[in-house]
């Protein structure tokens, strides 16, 4: 090998190193697509989050048992996670509070920013909202 070889190679091994290791910092282009779908799921759950307390209040301000379709909230609210077709899951945990749960992808990494009004539990992929809010 000549000595004015070696530059070029080292650059180029330079560069590819760099590559290789802003993938695995950032996780590539995989990450990024779950982030955006667990971005979805949370914006699903915020929404679905919205109806449960719309059907609250035209209640009579009780949490419903179960999620069912009414004509006095929004029609439009997702139900299932639109990239595995799962339900979202609805759990009234007391009079004032409840439950909406995803099967979220890597949920350690969600930021708490993403939370909106409700507490994420990590582990079980659920928010958990107050109902009347404070």
């Amino acid at each position: 090998m000549r000595a004015d070889q070696l530059p070029p190679i080292l650059i180029g091994v330079a560069v590819a190193a760099a590559i290789g290791l802003g993938l695995m910092v950032t996780g590539g282009p995989g990450t990024g697509r779950m982030e955006k779908r667990n971005a979805r799921r949370l914006a699903d759950l915020a929404a679905l989050g919205d109806y449960v307390i719309c059907l609250a209040d035209a209640a009579d301000h009780r949490l419903p048992e179960a999620l069912t379709r009414s004509d006095a909230c929004r029609q439009d609210t997702p139900f299932e996670d639109p990239f595995t077709g799962a339900p979202y899951r609805y759990e009234r945990a007391s009079d004032t509070s409840f439950r909406l749960c995803a099967g979220f992808e890597r949920p350690a990494l969600i930021p708490d920013a993403q939370m909106n009004e409700g507490r994420f539990e990590r582990p079980s992929g659920c928010l958990i909202y107050r109902y009347p809010r404070p």
